[in-house]
């Protein structure tokens, strides 16, 4: 039956069910739960903020002050046991990223507020131009299988290659969604991008 009242006339806790024929359901699984308070007089007092409630980064469920622990559930005050069983899924995922070493937040604010970058403008006037730095090699005779044979740029040569760009990847950077379609490093103007596909042969 349905609860139709959680309280009497004088204001004291006492559910009160519908008047009517019980009906039957088919179900896999039953829940039963009973959301009311939570009771925080037992959690350390760097966990709640100054109303008593739960402090949590919104996207991870991580506790800023104790990186082990992680919320669910009573952390959005009221609402349905299938909103918390999907807090408590996002939950689980930022404990296996933690255990694993793996960024949390990677591709979990994608379509959250602010979290999606929908225009960008290029900065045209920021690059400098200039001739793409060729990678130097190591010599025939000194190459060995456990060491590269391309030698990495200087910071000299690495900050003179990052001030040929244009900005004009960045939405791609920042909301993970590179197709590996390759235009941006055709049409560069400069040149400055080259886009390495992983595990693939062009």
């Amino acid at each position: 039956s349905r609860c139709v009242s959680l309280y009497d006339d004088k204001g004291v806790f006492c559910p009160t069910l519908e008047d009517e024929p019980n009906k039957e359901f088919e179900a896999d699984s039953i829940v039963i739960a009973i959301g009311q308070k939570v009771k925080s007089n037992c959690l350390p007092a760097d966990l709640l903020d100054g109303t008593k409630s739960i402090i949590v980064d919104p996207l991870t469920l991580q506790s800023p002050t104790h990186s082990k622990v992680f919320f669910s559930g009573a952390i959005s005050g009221a609402g349905s046991v299938v909103e918390a069983m999907a807090q408590g899924r996002e939950a689980a995922k930022s404990i296996a990223r933690f255990v694993s070493g793996d960024g949390m937040r990677w591709g979990r604010d994608f379509w959250v507020e602010n979290g999606y970058l929908k225009e960008y403008e290029a900065i045209l006037e920021r690059a400098k131009g200039g001739a793409r730095m060729i990678l130097e090699r190591v010599p025939i005779k000194k190459r060995t299988l456990e060491k590269e044979v391309e030698m990495p740029l200087t910071p000299e040569q690495a900050k003179q290659e990052a001030e040929r760009c244009m900005s004009c990847g960045r939405p791609a950077e920042v909301n993970k969604t590179c197709w590996m379609c390759l235009p941006c490093e055709i049409e560069c103007p400069q040149e400055a991008l080259q886009v390495r596909l992983p595990y693939q042969v062009r």
